[in-house]
C-alpha cells in the first residue's frame, strides 16, 4: 500500500466521534445503556467505565497524530498498531455479542474496518523499516 493515509484518516476520524460519544455518556446526553454491551448498571459504573474509555481514545488519538504529521518509521509504532489491531478485533467481537441492538448495528462495522485499517498501517509500516 503506498498511500496510508486513508486507514489513517479512518483511524483519525473515527476516534474523534467515539471521543465524541463518550463524552456525551459522560454528560448523560446519550444513555449509558448504549455502550458497554449494555451491562451498566450504575452511574457510577458509567463514570468509571466511560472516563478509561475517554482516556484510552484520547491515547490513541495522540499517537495517530503523531504519526499522521511526522510518518513515524520505527518499530515500536508498528508495535503499537499491533496492539490497537488486537484491540478493535476484540471489541469487533465484544460488539457482536452485544444485548445492545444499536451498539452491535453501528459499532461492530467501525471496529471491524479500524482493525482491517491497523493491519494496513502495520504492512505499510513494514514495508517503510525494510527499506530503511
Amino acid at each position: 500500500m503506498k498511500n496510508r493515509k486513508l486507514p489513517l484518516l479512518f483511524l483519525l476520524a473515527t476516534n474523534i466521534l467515539v471521543s465524541g460519544y463518550h463524552l456525551l455518556i459522560l454528560f448523560k446526553l446519550i444513555d449509558y445503556r448504549m455502550v458497554w454491551g449494555g451491562r451498566l448498571h450504575t452511574t457510577s459504573e458509567m463514570y468509571q467505565f466511560e472516563s478509561f474509555s475517554l482516556f484510552i481514545n484520547l491515547l490513541i488519538l495522540s499517537i495517530l497524530l503523531l504519526d499522521f504529521k511526522t510518518n513515524i518509521t520505527k518499530t515500536y509504532i508498528q508495535f503499537v498498531y499491533w496492539i490497537l489491531a488486537v484491540m478493535f478485533v476484540l471489541n469487533t467481537l465484544v460488539n457482536v455479542i452485544s444485548i445492545n441492538f444499536y451498539e452491535k448495528i453501528i459499532f461492530t462495522p467501525i471496529t471491524l474496518i479500524s482493525s482491517i485499517s491497523c493491519f494496513m498501517l502495520i504492512s505499510h509500516k513494514r514495508k517503510l523499516i525494510k527499506q530503511n
